[in-house]
């Protein structure tokens, strides 16, 4: 599961444990999952969002998906408002409203009574500003404002009761797209679950390796590591750790070209999706864990990394800093620092964690903290 999953599972299954009721409305992405789950302790209802299509009158095709997109977005929303009709809810609280924010706004105005926690994790704000070598600026796009989207999404923030971010990095760039809800935003942390750690076994691989997982994705940083790992290839040329990078996405084949071009292919390995179990046994058995992001609203993934208590490189990105930076030392975003850091790895047994500082700081991360921070959150009102 990605982050989000990963979040919205943990916070589910915790309000069941406290002796709420729960109805989880997702969408059916990929498209073969079942459409609705009770395999839970609460039920799962599944819709295929159409997204946002672009029309040109010029082309039938585009005016045919534009009607079809129409036609079931007035099907769905009907039918969410049904089920929220029997169902009742005392807080409605939708999670990352990326390319949903039309139909949420529609969905509210329906049930006024009802609070409403809007949370965020990330993309769905940082794409309204511009990007730097992929890294993000403090600079809104020119064009934002005035994008349909941009509105649905900041009318949303408004009507909210209560909006919550996972890092105080993503609270600062919510309130400079939408100022107007400072007062009515709070930082809910992610968490991790330690108890998955302290009952696998390190992963027992053919040789020594490097692990980094994630959403391959340009902002997860994967190119960056692969040409600071193939550096530290071409300068050493005695056995060095493989590679082995975790996740699907829309770079996987342009990352394993990349690792094809250097002449890497048979030092970088390529998992695809690993369970949370099998990830938990990687970082154990890794000789270091790294984490290089260009963007990182808040990283889940620096916590596993930091529960396995193995070795861990993390970029001075984002969210990172105020998870970790008074424990750990964090580098700068570049091939160069990080080619450097990973020699001091293999040669100097550098970036080992303090172990006890670790486990001090990740007991700030718990799936019960999160959850009683949520609990809190849904029982504030707006007046």
């Amino acid at each position: 599961m990605g982050g989000i999953q990963t979040v919205t599972r943990q916070l589910a299954d915790g309000l069941i444990e406290k002796g709420h009721e729960v109805l989880v409305i997702a969408n059916r992405y990929p498209t073969n999952l079942s459409k609705s789950d009770t395999s839970q302790k609460y039920r799962i209802i599944r819709f295929i969002h159409w997204g946002n299509q672009k029309i040109n009158l010029k082309e039938p095709k585009s005016i045919l998906l534009n009607v079809l997109g129409f036609l079931l977005f007035k099907r769905q929303l009907t039918k969410v408002e049904s089920i929220l009709r029997q169902y009742n809810p005392d807080v409605i609280n939708i999670h990352f409203p990326h390319h949903q924010n039309k139909f949420a706004v529609k969905l509210i105005d329906r049930f006024p009574g009802i609070r409403l926690v809007t949370s965020l994790h990330g993309n769905e704000i940082l794409k309204w500003y511009e990007k730097e070598n992929g890294f993000v600026s403090n600079q809104i796009s020119i064009n934002a404002r005035s994008s349909k989207q941009f509105i649905d999404q900041t009318t949303l923030l408004k009507a909210s009761a209560t909006v919550t971010t996972c890092s105080n990095w993503l609270k600062e760039k919510t309130i400079g797209i939408c100022p107007e809800i400072e007062q009515d935003t709070q930082v809910i942390w992610n968490a991790v679950n330690l108890n998955v750690f302290d009952r696998v076994e390190p992963m027992t691989y053919d040789s020594a390796y490097f692990f980094s997982f994630g959403r391959l994705e340009p902002a997860k940083g994967f190119d960056i590591l692969i040409h600071a790992y193939a550096g530290l290839i071409k300068d050493r040329k005695e056995d060095l750790p493989c590679l082995i990078i975790a996740g699907t996405g829309i770079e996987e084949q342009a990352l394993k070209k990349l690792s094809e071009e250097l002449g890497l292919q048979r030092k970088i390995i390529f998992t695809g999706r690993l369970s949370q179990i099998e990830i938990a046994a990687y970082c154990k058995g890794a000789v270091c864990n790294v984490v290089a992001s260009r963007i990182e609203p808040f990283g889940i993934s620096v916590l596993e990394a930091l529960a396995s208590e193995r070795p861990f490189i993390g970029f001075n990105t984002g969210g990172i800093p105020e998870i970790c930076s008074n424990t750990v030392t964090l580098i700068n975003p570049d091939v160069t620092t990080l080619k450097v850091a990973l020699i001091s790895v293999v040669y100097e047994n550098g970036f080992k964690l303090p172990t006890e500082q670790v486990k001090s700081l990740l007991a700030n991360f718990t799936v019960e903290k999160m959850i009683n921070s949520y609990l809190d959150v849904f029982s504030i009102r707006k007046i």
